[in-house]
């Protein structure tokens, strides 16, 4: 592994969250800092078209953009195809 992906993803400028809601816990003690610290955070969710007052995609592959690290908020067995996606 080249050094600057390391960088990459122990200090990822741009993050996607896979589950992301208000109404679960865990999103909201890995969000919230996140937004709060400045990081690129994009929402994924096919559920909702907005989550903390921000738009979402459905899936990672209809982000606009590359992201360092991705965080699964989801079961075990979606972040399967989280994984492959």
């Amino acid at each position: 592994m080249h050094p600057e992906n390391l960088a990459r993803l122990l200090t990822p400028a741009s993050v996607a969250v896979v589950g992301a809601s208000e109404n679960l816990g865990m999103s909201n003690n890995a969000v919230l800092p996140m937004l709060e610290a400045g990081i690129d955070v994009a929402l994924v969710n096919p559920n909702r078209d907005q989550v903390y007052d921000r738009p979402t995609a459905p899936s990672l592959s209809a982000l606009a953009r590359p992201v360092d690290a991705v965080l699964s908020l989801v079961s075990a067995e979606r972040s399967i195809a989280v994984v492959e996606e």
